[in-house]
């Protein structure tokens, strides 16, 4: 398309632009022998090209920062370092009660995410784990590995307490309450089975 201004010629031209590896827009200057060239139009015109090309860089950047927003927020991203079978948590609700758990022994998966869910039943009640198998060394990686840093969690009568971890190694782990329940406090134990 030309736009005809005296003896000079501006050709509008719309394709590849090799500098700016996009889309863009140019404007050739083109002058006929023996007229004067007048540059100002064309410099506004450059300007305007450079503040388009600003703009669609703009654009693209922040299409690219939306689109990654809404993939981790979805959901979408895994974390590559634990299979796709391990994804279900495995929910187990356990009972405390006067000197007791049910049910004893809780058996688990391996390597699978447990969730177990206490509820007291009369008062309240604690719940200590021991973080390697009976019989094992403790040292090095522990066989169990929680959310959370406490290693006595309190059982609250009627209030539901959720423990959370990954069993890493197979095996039978003790456990026992851990808060002053009464006489029979020394005996309230139980064990959790890790199967392979």
């Amino acid at each position: 398309m030309g736009i005809r201004g005296g003896t000079r010629f501006l050709l509008f031209v719309s394709g590849y632009c090799h500098h700016a590896r996009n889309k863009c827009s140019q404007i050739w200057s083109i002058s006929l022998p023996g007229s004067r060239t007048d540059t100002l139009g064309i410099r506004s015109i450059d300007t305007w090209i450079y503040q388009e090309n600003k703009v669609n860089s703009a654009l693209r950047i922040t299409t690219v920062i939306l689109l990654s927003a809404f993939a981790l927020s979805s959901g979408s991203a895994i974390p590559p370092n634990r299979p796709q079978s391990d994804q279900s948590v495995q929910v187990i609700e356990v009972t405390a009660k006067k000197y007791e758990y049910s049910p004893s022994p809780v058996h688990v998966k391996l390597g699978a995410p447990v969730e177990l869910r206490f509820t007291s039943l009369d008062k309240t009640h604690g719940f200590k784990i021991n973080l390697y198998p009976d019989g094992a060394d403790a040292k090095g990686e522990p066989g169990l590995v929680f959310s959370s840093k406490e290693d006595c969690f309190k059982l609250e009568r009627g209030t539901p307490t959720v423990v959370q971890f990954i069993p890493h190694t197979p095996g039978t782990y003790s456990f026992h309450c851990c808060n002053r329940c009464g006489l029979g406090h020394g005996g309230m134990k139980g064990q959790l089975v890790v199967e392979p």
